[in-house]
């Protein structure tokens, strides 16, 4: 894998967020009330962004060492997914862009989805999903998170975005690229399956339909 472009990457966000953090800290004493609780809480959640941009970072550093360690804890599998969505908005990579959880999801009967599986490693692996749907699309265009449960106890978590494959990229999909390709073909996208195939003993997958691309997590689990 092209560690140098993946570690220019890894500060640039790093030094953007830091940058949208010192830019509001500089005006917030002279704004009114209301003005500067919502400054507050923005900067509450870059602060969430920032510690899960260094986290996926260490992640990576630990997965091509094969130094992941899997510690089972149960996991609110729609809570998680929320945790993402506020995270993930505030990512450089998602200007002018949407991420949210599915509409479907919002409207079933309240039945918590229980996964028993390393929360860190977990939220890691979906954010490089994540991150790999921002890098694929433009702007103004949306990435939607969802989770179901399946037949034979399993937990499928998705994450869709518009657009399409061709032959000649579906077979380059979750391979580690050889330069610096980004999106489908690029380092999150290969860091997501390594991650939930090789540190968490789940399946990745990805389909096509109607002109959205959806990558999947399965994994063995209880409702």
């Amino acid at each position: 894998m092209n560690e140098r472009h993946y570690e220019r990457k890894f500060y640039h966000d790093l030094l953007n967020l830091v940058s949208s953090v010192r830019g509001i800290s500089e005006v917030i004493k002279d704004v009114d009330e209301k003005t500067r609780a919502e400054m507050l809480a923005l900067l509450g959640s870059l602060s969430e962004t920032m510690i899960e941009t260094i986290h996926a970072r260490r992640l990576y550093s630990n997965l091509i060492v094969h130094d992941l360690k899997c510690h089972p804890t149960s996991i609110d599998c729609e809570r998680l997914l929320k945790r993402l969505t506020d995270i993930y908005t505030q990512h450089t990579l998602a200007e002018n862009k949407t991420v949210h959880i599915s509409p479907i999801l919002k409207q079933i009967p309240a039945q918590k989805i229980v996964l028993n599986t390393d929360k860190d490693l977990l939220q890691g692996a979906l954010g490089y999903g994540i991150r790999t749907a921002l890098e694929s699309i433009e702007s103004g265009q949306s990435v939607i998170l969802g989770v179901k449960t399946e037949a034979h106890n399993r937990i499928v978590f998705s994450i869709t975005f518009p657009g399409s494959i061709s032959e000649k990229v579906k077979e380059l999909v979750f391979k580690e690229p050889a330069g610096e390709e980004t999106g489908l073909t690029g380092h999150s996208a290969y860091i997501f399956f390594a991650l939930i195939t090789e540190a968490l003993k789940g399946s990745a997958s990805w389909t096509t339909q109607g002109g959205s691309i959806t990558l999947s997590a399965d994994f063995e689990g209880t409702v």
